[in-house]
């Protein structure tokens, strides 16, 4: 019952093993708020991960840009 609590994890779906193109699993999870942080810093420690987050999924999705066109240029030849 006092396992931790597993928010945002990565599961590597079609990826094999080795691959390194998404993040660990588990590596986007948010630290819980302790009771003795503020909470203006717990939401900027959380508005960074989020800005992080969105910038490493805005690297994958171009990264997934640059193989579909590749695979469109082989298909086509």
């Amino acid at each position: 019952m006092n396992e931790p609590i597993n928010r945002g994890q990565s599961h590597g779906l079609g990826q094999s093993k080795g691959e390194t193109a998404l993040s660990p699993a588990g590596a986007g999870r948010l630290p819980l708020p302790s009771a003795t942080t503020p909470p203006h810093a717990t939401e900027e420690s959380r508005l960074k991960e989020l800005e992080a987050a969105n910038a490493r999924l805005l690297k994958l999705v171009g990264e997934l840009l640059v193989v579909n066109q590749q695979l469109r240029e082989r298909s086509a030849s």
